[in-house]
């Protein structure tokens, strides 16, 4: 039964790398989002039935994560902190320890062998690459599939070298080894699964790093305005304009947070005359009859470049607003520097950090308005994530506080405290090129999805070849 198995191992094997580089382009941008989940549904239905007593375990742990994918992508409202989401949440995480059950089941751990390791470990961090979007399940809830690199310097090394698709898949597979040299060896298996470890760690140092081209002058400006009901609109003009004085003048970036001002037409507005040379900002458009929720860079007082938000909150936002179109690259250029951009809660999304270093991102910006320090402290926490899987310095820009630097590791540099009102000029590291993770992963990615391509092709040409020839025998036999 074991030999059975080994030799279906490639089937399965190829759809998980398939759907890895689906999942991975889907993300980027060259493919559209509900790809991934609707591939991933669609082949796990197909080895649902091809699939041998051994591993149905296996697969119906892939069913209860292509439901959380989906669950987690349609309640978006899982950001609010309210008592139906942190329930909603905690249920998710019910499935994800089910589901490893399930594995765990199936595998551990006399019938264990290779071909199964290697099954699990490409599954499990499938699983890990498409239930990261979005990726507060990981970050509030289950912290190692996803958040490790916090806790962990050499985790932390592993995952910014590799990414999350391969980090999860060296992590997944060396647990299951060291459980089967331990089951098997007793005494060595402790050994081997710290040598192995090790040797994964030091081989994906190895690997290219992004390159440091300069740095760029940024003064980013903390109004520290929390709450005040009517007057938050009032308040929050007030400070812009203030702080849109001579002393901003300059060659540097001003960044200021998303604010408050609604509809608001930056083109011919007071605010945005004041704007006398280089100003970053967030707030609510209109353009055409339409109000966006936006980003915009003006320079002279006027509107230079703008990138409108994709993902709209559906408590409030997606009933007052028009969303962003998906396929526009969240990039603005200054000068000769490119900056990736999002505004509220899209730092939660893994697209936003990949997508705009695809499209020659050299530092993130995301910009908010939110009241609730915990809210605050989560959207920072999902920053840190974007910066280490990018290899990029991301900077968090709040209007009540938590205004921080990230550095391309993912450690935050220094925070300003909440509702203190302030600015700071920095100077922001800049890096070129595909980091380790996005280069690997982007070639990876195509490779992937034409190896499960000409896989398919070959079973079907093999499938078509055994039903000629039954064909032909039956026949033979007929006459």
């Amino acid at each position: 039964m074991e030999v059975k198995l080994t030799i279906a191992a490639p089937l399965p094997l190829a759809l998980s790398a398939g759907l890895g580089g689906l999942g991975y382009l889907s993300v980027t941008g060259p493919l559209p989002a509900w790809i991934s989940p609707l591939a991933l549904l669609a082949v796990f239905a197909l080895a649902h039935r091809q699939a041998s007593w051994q591993n149905r375990g296996l697969v119906m742990a892939s069913y209860l994560f292509s439901i959380n994918l989906l669950v987690t992508r349609s309640l978006f409202g899982l950001y609010s902190i309210e008592p139906a989401a942190i329930a909603t949440l905690y249920a998710l995480v019910i499935l994800y320890i089910t589901a490893l059950s399930a594995v765990a089941t199936a595998t551990f751990p006399s019938t264990l062998t290779p071909s199964r390791i290697l099954l699990f470990a490409s599954s499990m961090s499938l699983f890990d690459r498409v239930c990261s979007d979005p990726d507060l399940l990981h970050n509030r809830a289950v912290p190692f599939s996803h958040g490790y690199y916090l806790f962990s310097p050499a985790l932390s090394g592993l995952y910014a070298q590799l990414g999350m698709y391969g980090a999860s898949f060296v992590i997944y597979a060396a647990l299951l080894l060291g459980l089967w040299a331990f089951y098997h060896h007793r005494a060595t298996g402790v050994a081997v699964f710290a040598i192995g470890v090790a040797l994964a760690i030091v081989l994906s140092s190895a690997l290219p790093q992004p390159r440091l081209e300069g740095y760029l002058e940024v003064n980013l400006v903390q109004p520290g305005i929390v709450g005040d009901g009517e007057h938050f609109v009032t308040r929050s003009e007030d400070y812009l304009r203030r702080e849109l004085s001579p002393q901003l003048r300059g060659g540097a970036l001003n960044v200021l947070p998303e604010s408050s001002l609604f509809n608001y037409d930056f083109d011919t507005d007071h605010l945005g005359l004041l704007a006398h040379d280089n100003l970053l900002i967030g707030g609510t458009i209109r353009s055409q009859s339409l109000v966006y929720n936006s980003v915009v860079l003006l320079q002279k007082g006027r509107v230079t470049a703008r990138y409108n938000k994709i993902f709209l909150v559906p408590i409030e936002e997606d009933a007052r607003l028009q969303a962003g179109n998906e396929r526009q690259t969240n990039t603005l250029r200054f000068g000769d520097v490119i900056l990736g951009v999002g505004i509220c809660y899209e730092s939660s999304f893994e697209r936003i950090g990949l997508k705009a270093v695809h499209n020659g991102a050299q530092a993130l910006l995301f910009l908010s308005n939110t009241q609730s320090p915990p809210a605050t402290a989560l959207q920072l926490r999902s920053v840190q994530v974007r910066s280490a899987e990018t290899g990029r310095v991301a900077l968090f820009v709040g209007m009540a506080g938590n205004t921080s630097m990230t550095d391309a590791k993912g450690k935050v540099v220094w925070r300003m405290p909440w509702a203190s009102s302030e600015r700071r000029a920095i100077s922001v590291p800049l890096y070129s090129g595909l980091t380790n993770a996005a280069h690997f992963s982007a070639q990876l990615s195509y490779i992937l999805v034409a190896v499960t391509c000409a896989t398919l092709v070959s079973l079907l040409w093999k499938g078509l070849h055994r039903k000629a020839e039954r064909d032909h025998q039956g026949r033979r036999d007929f006459l």
